[in-house]
């Protein structure tokens, strides 16, 4: 009996003290935010109730104006005198403070604030955290109550249905739990779950016993039943125990799986399942007491979130299969195990290690191709270099051809000597082989697909160009032809075609010295798998092979790997330039094609070129044009050119086939002035590239004024023009021969005139 009462009045001098220290800070907070008093039942022993304090008042700093005080009272073996002392104290304790919302944490402050309220915050509204029972009766209607209940019954459940998977041999749950009033409520909620639900266990219940008569009872039990742990506050005798200690002791000195609702009790051991966890109730309070200084009152009371969690050591100790977890449990806990940590990476090796021997096993041909791919790089950077130089130049030397061809052109006519027009013709000749250089050069400056292709009859195109070869060639070399019928189409550009075959057949009569066999055939072929030829991989698929074989010289292996480089050639000074067969290997490439080429020195050559099959229909081989000069009839002509050379000369031709002509070096002026006359003139020839003005802006001058004027645009470097940017304009590509001129302006005119 002494000891009671020492006790009381140990707890009212701490109270006191307490208050008698704590009004200026309290006071202090009133002013700037709102005050909340949360109230914990067990005097601060409980690691649950510490762990709920760190993060509530994290979480409600007081940079938002909320101020929280913990109070951690005595309150699990108190009687209703010693609870009135308390309540009395913190009376005192806060009686120069308003505060706004007082917080119970677990059933003992939950009862506490629901008796003792009115004596020491009767105008505070109420959060009750994780109250026994029904908290909310024998309240008035003056202050607002709010609940957030337990989420036991949703562990319980959730639990409950994961566990036949779990533990698949599991024929009996004992549920334990301790003798004080929130223990038995809490063993109530438990009970109520398990007979709402369809389970095959059978259940058997202990509750009240001490520690060591709960352990004695518990290892009789089957090796096939579980244990579901409720709370453990006090035993029937009255001692106070922990819930958590209890918990340890079991899970420790039972060889038998013991099921938790909360995350706090797997560090002793404990199975798990699913559970709620400190925080989740912290953070959710934490919400709910901001909701409620704003004003806004859940109308129900509120649960927190719960998670599976489960104790990694405790999942090995009874042989659970972790594959049989839910999809985002989460393992605390954890023993190392070598294969579970680092299986992945075990495997990852593992695979690793066989790629590493697959690319040893393929390094060789790997190599084969790198040295493939090197040589392919190596030809294309001096196609692009030679590419690069040939745009550079194209424009100016171009306009030098023109002049120096027209003035030759020019002088051939009024020539009456005939050693005067033959060397005259030995210029043009010179300039004509200059002209053709040029514009092979010129290819290697155009990317792949930039020229315009068309399904082509390959045996056409042959048959036309070694008509043209025939011409030249002596009588004593021989030429065959021997083409498939109904040969498929092959998508390619008509001129390069031509020039591609002329190329090759020019290389072989010089090859034959004039007195051998140039065979040329086109066959259809199906390749069945790929096929390697002279460094490329040709892909299956249908394909139109030619060949063109000579009965010649042949080559050696080093002429081989040089053959196609250009400005490479095995001719005497002055027979060849050596862009021959680069330009076939360019124009090959160019349309997706292959080239293979095999030769012996003293047996002669073949090359064999392979282009892709087309199904679509081939297109005709339009006629070649007469190299013969169209007379005008004094139409009037506005010439412009910057360059006075070209614009001398191609003033006199065109007067020289009867035009009347007004010939201007500037743009600039040449627009003006035929916006005074726009009426003077029948036909505008421009050249393109002008430092004043462009030949594409001066044509959209002067269409501005007459938009079916009549237009030629002569350049000397076609790739620097885009042909979008004008309509209805015919392009000559300079150096144009006179009888080219003649042709152009005479369709121009004529298809104005139909226009018109």
């Amino acid at each position: 009996m002494l000891f009671r009462v020492l006790q009381r009045w140990t707890v009212a001098a701490c109270l006191l003290l307490g208050t008698a220290l704590a009004p200026t800070s309290a006071t202090a907070q009133t002013d700037t935010g709102q005050n909340v008093l949360i109230i914990y039942g067990t005097g601060g022993l409980a690691t649950w109730e510490q762990t709920f304090n760190q993060v509530f008042r994290d979480e409600l700093s007081a940079e938002f104006g909320v101020y929280v005080t913990p109070e951690f009272l005595s309150l699990v073996n108190a009687d209703d005198s010693e609870k009135d002392i308390i309540a009395r104290s913190l009376a005192l304790k806060y009686e120069q403070q308003e505060l706004a919302l007082v917080v119970a944490l677990l059933p003992e402050a939950n009862t506490f604030v629901r008796e003792y309220r009115h004596v020491f915050a009767p105008n505070a509204d109420v959060l009750h955290i994780l109250p026994a029972d029904n908290i909310t009766t024998d309240y008035d209607d003056s202050i607002t109550i709010s609940v957030l209940e337990s989420s036991a019954n949703q562990a319980i459940a959730e639990t409950m249905r994961i566990l036949p998977t779990l533990m698949p041999d599991l024929t009996g749950l004992t549920v334990i739990g301790g003798g004080g009033a929130g223990d038995r409520s809490y063993m109530a909620r438990f009970r109520q779950v398990f007979e709402s639900m369809a389970l095959p266990y059978e259940f058997s219940y202990m509750s009240g016993l001490t520690s060591d008569e709960l352990i004695n009872a518990l290892k009789a039990l089957p090796p096939d039943n579980a244990i579901v742990m409720t709370t453990y506050d006090r035993d029937d005798q009255g001692n106070l125990l922990r819930t958590l200690q209890i918990t340890e002791t079991v899970a420790t000195e039972v060889d038998r799986p013991v099921l938790v609702m909360s995350d706090n009790l797997l560090s002793t051991g404990a199975l798990g399942g699913n559970v709620s966890t400190v925080a989740g109730y912290a953070l959710t309070a934490a919400s709910l007491v901001e909701n409620i200084l704003r004003g806004l009152f859940p109308d129900d009371p509120v649960t927190a979130r719960t998670q599976f969690k489960f104790n990694g050591q405790a999942l090995d100790r009874f042989a659970v299969n972790r594959d049989s977890l839910p999809v985002g449990s989460q393992i605390v806990f954890d023993q190392p195990n070598l294969w579970r940590q680092y299986g992945t990476f075990i495997i990852a090796g593992v695979i690793v290690i066989a790629i590493q021997l697959a690319l040893i096993a393929l390094l060789l041909q790997a190599i084969r191709r790198r040295r493939r791919a090197e040589k392919e790089l190596r030809q294309t950077q001096k196609l692009e270099a030679l590419g690069n130089l040939a745009g550079g130049i194209a424009h100016d030397f171009n306009n030098i051809l023109m002049s120096i061809i027209a003035n030759a052109e020019l002088a051939g006519d009024e020539a009456t000597s005939g050693e005067l027009k033959g060397r005259l013709g030995n210029i043009l000749s010179a300039s004509e082989r200059a002209k053709n250089l040029v514009r092979q050069i010129l290819m290697f400056s155009r990317p792949a697909g930039d020229s315009e292709t068309s399904p082509l009859d390959v045996c056409a195109h042959i048959k036309e160009t070694i008509e043209q070869l025939r011409a030249f060639a002596p009588p004593s070399c021989k030429i065959s032809i021997d083409c498939e019928t109904n040969l498929p189409a092959v998508r390619i550009n008509p001129t390069q075609l031509h020039q591609l075959i002329l190329n090759i057949c020019v290389n072989a009569q010089h090859a034959v010295e004039n007195e051998g066999v140039i065979a040329i055939s086109a066959v259809s072929m199906k390749l069945e798998q790929a096929k390697t030829l002279h460094n490329q991989i040709i892909p299956r698929g249908n394909y139109v092979m030619m060949n063109i074989t000579d009965s010649g010289t042949g080559m050696s292996h080093d002429t081989m790997n040089h053959i196609f480089e250009p400005f490479y050639t095995t001719k005497p000074r002055g027979k060849g330039t050596g862009l021959g067969l680069a330009l076939v290997y360019q124009i090959v490439k160019n349309h997706g094609g292959y080239i293979d080429l095999q030769s012996e020195v003293g047996l002669g050559t073949t090359f064999s070129l392979y282009f892709k099959a087309e199904s679509q229909d081939i297109q005709p081989i339009e006629p070649l044009h007469k190299d013969a000069m169209i007379q005008g009839t004094s139409e009037r002509i506005l010439l412009v050119d910057d360059d006075e050379m070209v614009l001398d000369v191609i003033n006199r031709i065109f007067e020289s086939l009867g035009y009347s002509v007004n010939a201007f070096t500037s743009s600039i002026a040449a627009s003006q002035h035929f916006e005074n006359h726009p009426n003077e003139y029948d036909l505008v020839f421009t050249d393109l590239s002008m430092p004043e003005m462009d030949g594409v802006r001066l044509i959209n001058k002067v269409r501005q004024v007459r938009p079916l004027m009549p237009v030629i645009l002569c350049t000397g470097y076609m790739d620097s023009l885009d042909a979008n940017e004008i309509s209805n304009c015919q392009i000559l590509n300079k150096p144009v021969r006179s009888t080219e001129l003649s042709e152009a302006i005479h369709n121009s005119l004529r298809r104005n005139a139909k226009v018109a």
